[in-house]
């Protein structure tokens, strides 16, 4: 028997198909009717083969999708519809074994393509195994993939080409905010006249507003692009409040407006959380209040709402009885860049940013800020937000744990690369004023050639300079060590601020790394950091050759005992009028606030704490300016240098 009388005889077959059991139930034909309905009219094309690949049949969109007449479609086989024949033959044997669904290439008789969906399946028809096919043409699909794909690719090159702007706007700008807040921190250690300190304390503040106008918008990128981390460490929740609070107090008592704060009892002093975001949401809010309040009172009220085991959870809310809001204006309120106020004639100033990153750190630490407003009446903002209770010596340990004054014992040898002549002279004094020796290389191949004919006890590491760049100036450096052994700290100095910066920088071989603009006494912290991890160069002190310089070692020790304990009695006065003096900046008592720090000034020259003396002086100075928020800062300042002095006087053994 030919090939075409099987091929009808087998599709008599098919359509002829007796259904016995249909039959039985009498409605064998109608559904015979049904069969060859949906056959015929599907909307998908239908093609059957027999086991040798040959098409047998084929529906009517089938023949129109192919573009064959039916006795040309059905003289073709599967083979003749696709190219690729070592896996059509794979896929074919495994729908007449198994079925199968997979998406492929077919071609109609004119040689286009057209990206189909195919869906296989074996079947018996009498004595003979047939595979029927329902190819569905997915080239809409496809195009609308293509579509997707080009929009995702689109989209991510518009995210690194603004990732790209802002790390470059980051670094142009920081870089000279550095050389400009460096040069006036140094600047301001030097014997001034009243009018420089308030000249040099305006700049400052101008230079430090423009940081914070930076920071929000790459906040806000770090939170849009879902990169900004929420860290957790162990905190004193009544100290970050005491120190946010400080920050608003003078600018509210300019406005007559008084700052209230109630902490409950119930809640535990240590506290793990990020302490670094929850002080920058209290502060968004505590800074709308101030502006927006012209008379009254701002309200802070913290309390506790939950505690099971070692979890607590917080309410946190800011009320004021400023302007208030309105419900039409409560629309934008947390809308990226806008303002309620959006006209050139507004008194106050930002970024608009403020409530929209509080909102979303809020979220992000696992919160809702919510508000509640009335137009003018004021408003209230709140949020609650879980805690672990943290140890209950916290406070004790840290104090412990910090290392050093700002002024290193250490021979130590620093090799400071950077291009930028500024950043060259304002680092170069701070490592100086910390008390470092130190030589300047201007880009990666100058500083290679100085670390081969010189040793270093630690590397200052510009990322971006001409030439030789910072990290492929890195790259030779641990290369070379691999072949010489040792290891030198390196610490990535630079402008580039954005998340994942850091972690780059370290996967590409440095220690650290820090942001410009940096204060000197982060500069002091972490190069202490890497030579407490690594070592230093400081020799010790050979054993005493003679009987007579023993004596005279001996009787040194006994002097330099009974200094210590004058120096630790002088120091607990320090430590109690630091304290009390901190009372009364809360409290605004100005006369007696200038007459402590005259007196820390004088304790402090007793004992050559010449950063505890400068740091009353500053004290002093701004209490004659009236200005009892900058004083509030100091305070804190303060507090910190005499801790840095406890711990150096400790750290020595005096």
């Amino acid at each position: 028997m030919s090939d075409i009388r099987k091929r009808r005889k087998l599709k008599k077959r098919i359509h002829g198909h007796t259904f016995p059991r249909l039959e039985e139930a009498g409605i064998a034909k109608e559904f015979a009717k049904v069969y060859e309905l949906f056959f015929k009219r599907a909307r998908d094309s239908i093609l059957v083969y027999d086991e040798g690949g040959n098409i047998i049949e084929a529906n009517d969109a089938a023949i129109k999708t192919y573009q064959y007449k039916k006795e040309e479609l059905l003289s073709r086989t599967i083979f003749d519809l696709r190219k690729d024949l070592d896996l059509t033959k794979l896929q074919f044997s495994r729908a007449l074994n198994e079925g199968i669904i997979f998406e492929t290439i077919h071609f109609r008789k004119d040689g286009s393509s057209l990206p189909v969906e195919v869906s296989s399946q074996s079947t018996n028809l009498g004595a003979k195994k047939v595979v029927v096919s329902i190819i569905r043409d997915i080239t809409s699909r496809k195009q609308a993939e293509m579509e997707t794909e080009r929009a995702v690719i689109a989209s991510k090159a518009a995210y690194e080409a603004k990732s790209e702007f802002l790390s470059n706007m980051s670094h142009e700008i920081r870089t000279p905010l550095n050389g400009i807040i460096g040069m006036i921190d140094l600047t301001m250690l030097t014997a001034l006249s009243q009018d420089q300190l308030d000249n040099l304390a305006t700049a400052k503040t101008c230079a430090n507003s423009l940081l914070n106008i930076i920071n929000d918008i790459l906040d806000f990128s770090k939170i849009e692009a879902q990169k900004l981390i929420i860290r957790s460490a162990e905190f004193n929740l009544k100290s970050l409040i005491d120190k946010t609070l400080k920050i608003h107090y003078h600018q509210a008592r300019g406005k007559g407006v008084k700052i209230n704060c109630s902490l409950s009892d119930q809640i535990p002093d240590m506290l793990w959380g990020d302490a670094h975001r929850l002080q920058q949401i209290l502060n968004n809010l505590l800074s709308n209040a101030v502006k927006f309040t012209d008379q009254g009172s701002i309200n802070l009220d913290i309390k506790a709402i939950h505690r099971l085991g070692d979890n607590i959870t917080i309410q946190f809310s800011v009320a004021d009885t400023g302007i208030g809001i309105s419900e039409l204006e409560m629309e934008k309120l947390f809308s990226s860049f806008s303002q309620v106020d959006g006209s050139t004639t507004r008194k106050v100033g930002g970024t608009g940013l403020g409530l929209v990153i509080s909102k979303q750190l809020v979220e992000l630490m696992g919160g809702r800020l919510l508000v509640e407003s009335k137009k003018g009446v004021g408003s209230v903002f709140y949020f609650d937000l879980k805690f672990k209770i943290g140890a209950a010596n916290n406070e004790k340990v840290e104090s412990l744990k910090h290392k050093g004054a700002y002024k290193t014992d250490r021979d130590v040898k620093v090799l400071l690369v950077e291009d930028n002549l500024v950043n060259q002279i304002v680092i170069g004094k701070m490592l100086a004023e910390l008390g470092y020796k130190y030589e300047v290389a201007d880009d990666g191949e100058q500083a290679l050639n100085l670390l081969a004919d010189n040793h270093y006890d630690l590397c200052l590491m510009d990322i971006q300079m001409p030439g030789l760049d910072g990290i492929t100036a890195v790259g030779r450096i641990r290369q070379n060590e691999q072949k010489r052994g040792g290891h030198l700290p390196i610490v990535a100095i630079t402008a580039h601020a954005l998340y994942g910066d850091r972690e780059r920088f370290i996967k590409k071989g440095m220690d650290e790394y820090i942001a410009k603009p940096f204060h000197y006494t982060e500069l002091f912290d972490i190069i202490e950091k890497l030579l407490d991890r690594f070592g230093d160069n400081q020799r010790s002190i050979q054993h005493v050759a003679t009987k007579e310089e023993a004596d005279t070692v001996s009787e040194l020790q006994d002097f330099l005992r009974d200094y210590a304990q004058e120096v630790k009695t002088v120091l607990d006065k320090i430590t109690k009028n630091s304290q009390v003096l901190n009372r009364q900046i809360g409290e605004g008592k100005l006369a007696e606030v200038e007459g402590l720090a005259q007196e820390i000034k004088t304790l402090a020259a007793l004992i050559s704490a010449d950063r505890i003396k400068a740091s009353a002086f500053r004290i002093q100075l701004a209490i004659r300016r009236g200005d009892l928020l900058e004083a509030g800062e100091l305070c804190a300042e303060l507090e910190e240098e005499i801790k840095k002095y406890v711990a150096i006087i400790n750290r020595r053994g005096v």
